[in-house]
């Protein structure tokens, strides 16, 4: 299994001026390192949940078509299927007909069903025979849930607040795990 970025988010799931606001941050001076840890605090929460937030574009690449009728998908939500690819037995690529599948878009996970009667086709025996183009995320800021947005800015403080690994002189302290019970509401294991 492999997967390659086709189409990057535009954008990010809060801006920078909700982010200060949560930071309680007035002056401008700290705008484009807040701006990197926004960047850096969603890609992290993005793996930890294994799903996308904002509307992206990537190729999902296995070796062969799955044993059953139906093909599960990393990083939901699933918006759509673009194209799915494949190497047939002589090597030349081939794009399975849309017509033979079903796209499900209303699991937790997205996936692709055969149509009834219809059967996955022989591929080359090649590593990536196969790659599904998908579009992925919940669309535009707006529409990602709050709770990722809230635990997005306590992640957010905690690397503002302590910009090194190791903070010296201060009476040691566990920070509850908020940022935890957020991100848990919406793990996904099958592909973490």
């Amino acid at each position: 299994m492999g997967l390659s970025l086709i189409t990057p988010p535009v954008g990010e799931p809060i801006t920078t001026a909700e982010a200060k606001e949560h930071l309680i941050v007035t002056e401008t001076d700290d705008d484009s390192y807040i701006a990197a840890l926004i960047s850096a605090a969603t890609l992290k929460l993005e793996n930890d949940t294994s799903r996308r937030f904002l509307t992206q574009t990537w190729d999902y690449y296995m070796d062969e078509f799955p044993d059953s009728d139906e093909l599960i998908l990393p990083y939901p939500p699933l918006q759509s299927i673009t194209s799915i690819k494949y190497l047939d037995t002589n090597g030349v690529e081939q794009t399975f007909a849309a017509a033979d599948y079903i796209v499900d878009t209303y699991s937790e996970e997205g996936r692709i069903a055969l149509d009834e009667g219809e059967s996955w086709p022989s591929t080359q025996p090649v590593i990536n025979a196969v790659y599904t183009r998908m579009v992925v995320g919940y669309g535009l800021a707006a529409s990602v849930p709050e709770a990722l947005k809230h635990a997005l800015k306590l992640y957010l403080s905690l690397l503002y607040e302590n910009r090194e690994p190791i903070v010296m002189g201060t009476i040691v302290s566990k920070i509850p795990d908020s940022i935890g019970a957020l991100v848990s509401m919406y793990r996904i294991l099958r592909f973490a």
